[in-house]
């Protein structure tokens, strides 16, 4: 009691002292003018003393007034703005008279605050204060902002600030005796409740929540010291300053390096005088509070600066420029054009636009650069004049198409751009090219999800046409139009849309159930991206339908994939897992399990947690019994990833194999690309194609007749079945869509008459003749265009205020330019006629004559440091890549005489056919002065030149070998201050056949002397320059090439192929796939049956060039190759290829070297069978290599031991071979092999090595080589994979085993027809019933093929005969053939057998005991009856006709009975 009572008075007696103590709460006196010296500074670059820095001072008097109580007055007099640019500290800050003018006329008027405790509460100023002159003053006010709590000495608080409402920790200590007190306040600004900050570029991207807490890309701070002086007891900030550090780095924060922007700030306080009683109320406003309000920072990009005053006659001075001098631009100049004219749209009303618009729509050029350039401008203009020319119809399709897809991709996503977009969308919504119709519709769901992802205001209303468009869609049945609007919604990403998307979602609406399951999948997929902003409603909505078993496959297992993506815990995943103990359908179960497996392995960041509950999931699924069967046949998830923790960067690739009903060629792909990036992930890139129609086509022998079946006979039957129902067709044999950064931009369903058409135009005769005819005539008209394409690909910015006020901006932009100009002529003789025939070609003669030019430019940018529209102090990193490829020649080809010659002039004159570039620069700009920029080299260096020529060497490897030099380093340990000495490289080749000497330039210096980290590598300059020279005795370069029986009288020199015997190492149990005879020339007994002559056409005569023959000896069984090179001079050099080519072997072998016998390369492979087992080998051998072939082996051969290593290979033990690489493998089952990996140094193996394809070794035969040519080597693989998906059921009296391989014991029941299988869709092409009788009697068998009947009876004679369509068959004969229809009817040692493939029943056999019914591959998932559904489940056998699983096989057989009263009246 007494010890509470001690404490109790200790906290009341503190209480009191702290009352009784001076208040600092700074305040300023009415009356009272209190003068302050303010100065400020702003630097950008690397932290290290001695590089190159950016920046801005601003120095001035601060007068701080006050009339009227806590409503001071500030102004700034005695202005003084310096910019830097140079070596930081050496250099100084250089006066900038122009922009100290600009500055001081905008900070003469002054403002007027709210200041009352510390606090600055609302601003008001003048409206003629401009923003920028506002958020300097907001910088000043920012230093007086305090907040004093009494009692406490140390506390933290959220804290306004300039840069929002941020944590903040502070010190106080007080110093009684001369009243003072010093504060120290710290605050984390990447710690704020309300952040002022301005992001663009970024909506794609999501936030990794694993990534951000250990590392961030970005962290700023800021810390304010503080000296208050107590006077007659008002307290007054006397002393003020604060240092604020803003660092960046796009790696890992504590080993990547980083870049930094420090300001640094003081206030203090000169003298104290009387104010004036001046009164200002009337001219002031309300302008906000002292958070940083930005004005034009976005449309002021950050690589460039210049004054706007007309602002159309700059817009068409630029584009007239990048017109006419189009073929005189110099490097860079047409990108940085571009960005200009991107930055002047975006200044310019939708007046200027429509005035530069209506200038230029009729020139060609003019018109095509102006459409390039709107999009890139993604302002509410430029979409609102894209609207009004769409409406107008002066755009063409492709035109419209264009500007849909880039511009709502592109633009600033507002709710003015929304309303703009609407408007849009009404117009293509009615437009009759239905690909326009689908663009818009994906595209406006894109800017609906990008506004949504920045503005907190993102309006529901804006999900309304998507909305509409689905409930009109489902009201009409229209099936696109639904899968449409489920894709645009789904693009849109909004959590208001799942109550539409729960109606088509199975287990939410009653409806859902009968839709088709394309419909249920984009339902389900457009769950996706709403996942990423709701991930906890998503995985609940998409677990409970998945949960559902009566949802179908396909269906549950995109849902598994959505459960995925939104990166669920523990509880959902174990729920996945104990539901697959219990799962009925394999493809899921696959699915499921292969998925975590795969993600439990991931080393993403982002998948931290996954991976451990996608691991503790799977031991939940150890016990599950049927694990061991999953195969490539099902359903699997392939996820590879890729992350390095000091860059903090990786990607992830995925592959989806959907498979519905077992077929080796998965019918649905789904590939992806994921990027993990400053602390972001985006989904790169992803494309999906569903083939599951266009597959069962391919494999249907005839195309046009896959649906001229009539099949009303069998419906009829089909009725008897009660509860029937039907699988309703595909409509579309091949889908596919595209996503970008997550957003689907193309989707499309190419249906039957399409793929048709095509197939007509380039399968048929007639079809190739017509685009041969169009390729002559476009020819002998010539053509002559210029094709350039500019392309703002990237534009990413962060933009943040700083304590000085002024904005510090990260950027990066990345700009593509690519041109093609071309001219084609050409003569033809005969001119082709209007009944051109292909025949007519083989007698033409055709001279062409190309002069063209390929050019592309790639500018990468990144930025960072102070942009507005007055001034830019940055530091930049610009990388600049650009190639220049001439394509001049001439063509004379003789189809006749089998001649073909093309003549390639020299170049004329030193060309540069690429440059690549990096450099980082200190560079501030001043819009008084904006051109030149300032500009220092953030790492100095000293140029010295190196040139080196091999072909001057006397030493054979320097020839070979480019030896690289390390740049001399002219600097003391830990001092950046001294400039680097580099070296710029120089290494010519003579390539003297092509008529010029190509050189290679280089040189690279970085910051990485100073610290070895990522960044440091990027900072500094690299330069990669290629250069031809002509050679001056150089005419032409000609290339003639003879074919047939010509070709010997071309030769220029006889040749000779000597042969040489190959390794015999590691043989052993392969040695019978390797024993191949050792090739002769075959230009001892066969003439050359090609010729090629590469000559170089001097006007000194001098002979260069070189000769290739060519060989070829071929038979059914065997085919040998040669070919021969060698120079037209009298040099030993050679180079000779030899293949020989066996139905299940092949060898080819490189040698070259001084008559062949220097350098050589010799590869095999080989098929055949192990100890009766499939066998595969691939086995290289090499010699002495040059230098740069072996590094290429070396990396290339560790590369795979990596990749072996990580898969799971281990290694055994065995010879070890430096010259060699082998692969074997030896089939253990359909889906297992056994590899041995044979390399340098390691040999690996993998016992049950997973193949992602079922192997054809059980349903198939064993390769007969006596049959087997080299030509159908391909078509047998082919046909064994073909006969792999084809199924096969067994019916006898007492047991059936079905098309899946499950077998069942049970009696059938007479005196009723059966369905023992039939095709499953509505209109079905087959039906196979049986029937007996009487107990004991034979059963009869009833085929239904479209409109013929066939039965097969037993007969008294305990043989069989069989009746199509009433008549008897094969009395007389023991085949029967029908050509109209494709079916073959046989009789064969008591067996009949029936063959119709075109119906998708490959064959039936009956011998009066056992039925056996095997269907085709396209036929598998479609069958219904006792034998099955053929869909590679196995859980789904007893299935009834009403899609009900029977409890035993007597209600299964009365199911599938055929009603008698129905038989009756049938």
């Amino acid at each position: 009691m007494m010890k509470n009572l001690i404490l109790f008075l200790l906290f009341v007696l503190s209480g009191l002292s702290w009352s009784q103590q001076v208040n600092y709460e700074p305040s300023f006196q009415v009356g009272k003018k209190y003068i302050y010296n303010y100065e400020s500074m702003l630097l950008s670059g690397l932290p290290e003393r001695g590089l190159g820095r950016a920046g801005i001072s601003l120095r001035g008097k601060v007068e701080i007034s006050s009339t009227k109580l806590k409503f001071p007055f500030m102004k700034m007099n005695s202005v003084a703005v310096a910019d830097y640019n140079g070596k930081w500290p050496t250099d100084i800050f250089v006066d900038s008279p122009s922009l100290t003018q600009v500055l001081k006329s905008q900070l003469a008027q002054p403002i007027k605050f709210q200041y009352n405790g510390g606090h600055v509460g609302d601003i008001y100023a003048p409206e003629s204060v401009s923003e920028n002159a506002l958020n300097i003053y907001k910088g000043i006010l920012n230093m007086l902002e305090l907040t004093i709590e009494k009692a406490q000495n140390t506390y933290n608080l959220p804290e306004i600030s300039i840069s929002g409402r941020c944590n903040t920790t502070y010190v106080i200590k007080e110093d009684k005796k001369d009243s003072l007190v010093y504060i120290t306040k710290s605050k984390d600004l990447n710690d704020c409740t309300e952040s002022v900050r301005m992001n663009a570029g970024f909506a794609y991207a999501v936030k990794c929540r694993e990534c951000k807490p250990p590392n961030r890309n970005s962290r700023s701070t800021s810390t304010s010291t503080y000296k208050i002086k107590t006077s007659k007891g008002k307290p007054l900030i006397i002393y003020a300053e604060v240092q604020e550090i803003h660092q960046f780095t796009p790696f890992n924060e504590l080993t990547g390096g980083e870049a930094v922007t420090q300001v640094w700030q003081k206030l203090e306080l000169l003298y104290i005088e009387n104010a004036s009683s001046e009164n200002q109320e009337t001219r002031f406003q309300n302008r906000g509070n002292l958070f940083y309000r930005f004005d034009s920072e976005l449309f002021q990009m950050p690589v460039h600066l210049f004054k706007i005053q007309n602002i159309e006659a700059q817009i068409a001075d630029v584009m007239e420029y990048l017109v006419i001098h189009m073929d005189h631009l110099i490097p860079g100049e047409m990108p940085s054009k571009f960005l200009q004219l991107v930055q002047l749209f975006r200044m310019a009303d939708i007046n200027t636009i429509e005035s530069v618009w209506e200038k230029y729509a009729d020139r060609t050029f003019y018109r095509s650069l102006f459409l390039d350039i709107i999009p890139a401008v993604a302002s509410i203009e430029a979409i609102r004049f894209l609207r009004l020319k769409i409406n107008q119809q002066e755009l063409s399709e492709w035109e419209t198409f264009q500007a849909v897809l880039v511009s709502l991709h592109f633009c600033t996503a507002t709710q003015e751009a929304i309303n703009e977009a609407k408007l849009i969308l009404k117009n293509t919504q009615s437009h009759p090219w239905y690909t326009l119709r689908i663009t818009g519709f994906l595209a406006y769901g894109s800017l609906v999800y990008k506004h949504c992802a920045v503005s907190v205001n993102c309006s529901e209303s804006s999900l309304q046409p998507l909305h509409h468009l689905l409930a009109e869609a489902a009201q009409k049945g229209d099936e696109e139009d639904m899968i449409l609007a489920l894709k645009s919604i789904g693009n849109a990403g909004h959590p208001a849309s799942l109550k539409q998307i729960k109606k088509f979602l199975p287990g939410y609406s009653s409806g859902a159930s009968d839709l088709p399951i394309r419909i249920l999948i984009a339902a389900a997929l457009s769950l996706r991206n709403i996942g990423k902003r709701n991930p906890k409603e998503v995985q609940r909505i998409a677990i409970y339908a998945f949960l559902k078993p009566n949802v179908p496959p396909q269906v549950r297992i995109v849902l598994s994939l959505v459960i995925f993506e939104t990166i669920p815990g523990v509880p959902v995943l174990a729920t996945m897992a104990n539901a697959m103990h219990k799962e009925r359908s394999l493809q899921v179960a696959s699915f499921v399990y292969s998925q975590m497996k795969a993600l439990g392995r991931s080393s993403d960041p982002e998948h931290r947690s996954l991976a451990l509950a996608c691991r503790l999931a799977l031991r939940i699924l150890r016990p599950t019994p049927y694990k061991t069967n999953f195969n490539f046949k099902l359903s699997r998830s392939y996820y590879w990833d890729n992350f390095s923790e000091l860059l903090m960067a990786g990607f992830a690739l995925k592959y989806y194999s959907l498979n519905k009903a077992g077929s080796t060629i998965p019918p649905e792909i789904i590939i992806a690309l994921k990027a993990n990036f400053l602390g972001n992930t985006a989904d790169i890139l992803e494309f999906e194609m569903h083939t599951q129609e266009m597959l069962a086509t391919i494999l249907k022998k005839n195309l046009s007749r896959s649906d001229s079946y009539m099949v009303e006979d069998i419906k009829n039957f089909i009725k008897m079945l009660p509860d029937w129902k039907a699988i309703p067709s595909d409509k579309s044999p091949i889908s596919l869509y595209l996503k970008l950064f997550g957003q689907e931009i193309f989707w499309y369903e190419f249906d039957k008459r399409e793929i048709w058409m095509a197939i007509q135009a380039f399968g048929q005769p007639e079809g190739r003749l017509q685009i041969i005819k169009k390729i002559l005539d476009t020819l002998q008209n010539g053509y002559n265009n210029r094709w350039v394409k500019p392309l703002l690909f990237s534009e990413i910015r962060t933009i943040m205020p700083t304590s000085f006020g002024l904005p510090i901006e990260r950027s990066f932009y990345y700009i593509s330019v690519t041109s093609l100009d071309g001219n084609v002529q050409s003569q033809i003789s005969p001119v082709p006629s209007a009944n051109f025939r292909l025949v007519d070609l083989f007698n033409m003669n055709i001279e062409t004559y190309l002069k063209a030019n390929l050019s592309t430019e790639k500018h990468i940018i990144a930025v960072m440091g102070v942009n507005t529209h007055l001034l830019q102090a940055v530091i930049e990193v610009y990388a600049r890549i650009q190639a220049d490829i001439p394509l001049d020649m001439i063509s004379l080809l003789n189809f006749k005489a089998q001649s073909f010659k093309f003549v390639f002039p020299p170049f004329i004159q030193d060309t540069e056919i690429a440059y690549i570039s990096s450099e980082t620069n200190a560079v501030t700009r001043n819009i008084e002065a904006p051109s030149p920029a300032k500009m220092t080299p953030v790492i100095g260096f000293h140029l010295r030149d190196s040139y080196q020529d091999p072909f001057n060497s006397t030493s054979a490897s320097k020839v070979q070998r480019i030896k690289g030099e390390t740049p001399s380093l002219n600097i003391s340990e830990g001092d950046s201050s001294r400039d680097v000495i580099s070296v710029f490289q120089t290494v010519c080749y003579d390539v003297s056949i092509l008529g010029l000497k190509l050189c290679f330039m280089y040189m690279s210096i970085s910051a990485a002397h100073i610290k070895p980290v990522p960044l440091y590598h990027i900072i500094g300059k690299h330069v990669i320059i290629v250069n031809a020279w002509p050679e001056l005795a150089m005419e032409k370069v000609q290339v003639a090439i003879q074919i047939g029986p010509e070709a010997p009288a071309k030769m220029v020199r006889l040749v000779h192929f000597e042969a040489e015997n190959s390794s015999e190492e590691e043989r052993g149990t392969f040695k019978g796939l390797e024993e191949m005879d050792e090739p002769t020339f075959l230009g001892d007994t066969l003439p050359p049956t090609v010729t090629v002559i590469v000559q170089a056409i001097r006007t000194d005569n001098k002979e260069q060039g070189f000769q290739v023959t060519g060989y070829v000896h071929s038979n059914s069984s065997k085919v040998n190759m040669q070919l021969v090179g060698v120079p037209l001079t009298n040099e030993k050099w050679k180079i000779c290829v030899d293949a020989t080519v066996l139905p299940l072997k092949t060898k080819g072998r490189l040698r070259w070297g001084t008559n062949c016998k220097d350098y050589n390369i010799e590869a095999q492979a080989a098929v055949g069978q192990i100890t009766k087992k499939p066998a595969m080998q691939v086995k290289i051998n090499w010699g002495r290599l040059p230098f740069f072939l072996e590094t290429v082996f070396k990396k290339t051969l560790k590369y795979v031991s990596d990749i072996a290593w990580a898969s799971g290979f281990s290694e055994t033990q065995g010879g070890k071979s430096s010259h060699q690489a082998v692969f074997q493998a030896v089939a253990t089952s359909s889906q297992t092999i056994h590899t041995v990996i044979k390399i340098p140094e390691v040999n690996l193996y993998y016992s049950t090595f997973l193949v992602p394809f079922a192997l054809p070794i059980e349903s198939s035969p064993v390769f007969n080589t006596s049959t087997l040519t080299v030509w159908n080597f391909l078509s047998e693989i082919a046909f064994r994979i073909k006969k792999e998906d084809e199924a096969q059921c067994e019916v006898s009296e007492n047991a059936w085993k079905t098309f899946d391989g499950v077998e069942f014991k049970c009696s059938h029941p007479h005196n009723h027809k059966l369905v023992v299988a039939k095709d499953c869709h509505v209109a079905p092409k087959f039906v196979i019933l049986t029937q007996k009788e009487l107990i004991n009697a034979t059963r009869e068998v009833f085929l239904f093929l479209g409109k013929r009947r066939i039965a097969i009876y037993p007969s008294a004679s305990s043989n069989l005969y069989v009746i199509l369509d009433g008549t008897p068959l094969l009395t007389n004969e023991a085949i029967y053939e029908e050509k109209e229809d494709y079916i073959n009817i046989y009789q064969q040692n008591g067996s009949i057998t029936i063959l119709a493939s075109e119906f998708g029943l490959e064959e039936l056999v009956y011998d009066g005991k056992i039925l056996k019914i095997t269907i085709s591959s396209w036929m598998r998932g479609k069958t219904c009856g006792i034998c099955g559904k053929a869909n590679w489940e196995t859980q789904d056998e007893l299935e009834m006709p009403n899609q009900k699983q029977a409890h035993d096989c007597t209600a299964f057989f009365h199911a599938w009975l055929l009603v008698k009263e129905n038989c009756d009246k049938g």
